[in-house]
């Protein structure tokens, strides 16, 4: 029988509160320590974990010779520099996103990760939730046929970060299921942004990825707006899709939609007949999806898998993050990524 992981939690802020939750959580998980800088949190963490001590310097916990491996959830600009000193006092690792600010540092953590035989796990919630994970079969199965393009949603009234835009805080989430879907890198990115708030971070952003294949994906990412959404459409030939992570009961929808090749329709108008048959359901699990993204995190340290997002993978998102975020400064300007 495989004994419980002992986890270290670094940062309970916003996201760290889940997290410390979901690995105090059995079977096969202790949360034995917790740091962070600021009182406040630190009294909410004794207050939610009666038994643990939380302590001020992230150092403690990384030194903790009880603690086998360390959840990191502290701001971007930090989480290079602690996942390096975590691999480095030999603590398996998983990271809130981003792994780390550009493509060639997180593939670096990735190697040293290996090196040491420890497991670095990136914390892209998205590709553990039960959603993505039935579109993903519903693609792979060709139930929509050639794919057209892809459309998401990403808005919310805050929270306004800044050490990081909102292409790294929100848009990195659909390239990272865009990534778990396709596996595959687009060859161009273009965007743009506004800042609206002087000062602060760019905080909406609309961001085109077209692949080698002509598929498009245009993800909009906004702090800035009245309500929350997170949704999403995919149209392939055959059939169409929608995806409302805010739903209830109903959050995919599988739709008999499209067009037909036709002859003989009026002056000006297009060839083509169109069918709109209604859609019907597609069952999702209940699953919360950072439960089942921890328990694959224990897995991984004992051996089960490998880690579903590993620094490849974030790799690959920071490529496009770094790539989008390069267009929209320059106004829009298409950037070529390579095959």
């Amino acid at each position: 029988m495989m004994r419980d992981l002992r986890i270290g939690l670094i940062g309970y802020g916003h996201w760290g509160t889940n997290l410390a939750r979901a690995a105090a959580r059995p079977p096969r998980g202790r949360l034995g320590a917790l740091s962070d800088r600021e009182p406040a949190p630190r009294d909410r963490a004794a207050a939610a974990h009666p038994g643990i001590v939380p302590t001020p310097s992230a150092d403690t916990t990384l030194a903790d010779p009880q603690i086998d491996a360390l959840v990191i959830a502290t701001p971007a600009s930090t989480h290079a520099r602690l996942v390096s000193h975590a691999l480095g006092a030999g603590k398996h690792v998983m990271v809130t996103k981003p792994l780390a600010p550009d493509a060639n540092t997180a593939e670096a953590l990735g190697r040293d990760a290996a090196d040491r035989n420890l497991v670095l796990l990136v914390d892209h919630t998205f590709a553990f939730s039960p959603a993505v994970t039935s579109i993903g079969e519903i693609l792979a199965a060709g139930r929509l046929g050639t794919l057209a393009y892809l459309e998401s949603h990403r808005a919310g009234l805050g929270i306004f970060k800044d050490d990081v835009s909102v292409i790294e805080d929100l848009a990195i989430h659909d390239f990272a299921i865009l990534d778990h879907f396709f596996a595959t890198m687009p060859r161009r990115v273009s965007a743009t942004w506004i800042r609206t708030h002087v000062g602060l971070a760019p905080s909406a952003a609309w961001i085109t990825l077209t692949y080698a294949d002509g598929f498009t994906a245009h993800v909009a990412a906004h702090w800035f707006a009245p309500a929350k959404r997170r949704s999403m459409v995919i149209a392939g030939a055959a059939g169409m899709l929608t995806w409302d992570d805010t739903a209830t009961n109903d959050r995919v929808r599988i739709h008999d939609a499209g067009t037909d090749a036709a002859s003989g329709v009026p002056a000006g108008r297009a060839p083509l007949t169109y069918r709109n048959r209604g859609s019907v359901i597609h069952p999702v699990a209940a699953d919360e999806p950072l439960a089942i993204e921890m328990a694959h995190f224990r897995d991984a340290v004992s051996g089960v898998c490998a880690p579903r997002v590993d620094a490849r993978a974030a790799a690959r998102v920071a490529r496009i993050c770094m790539a989008a975020s390069e267009s929209a400064s320059a106004s829009g300007r298409p950037v070529e990524l390579l095959a």
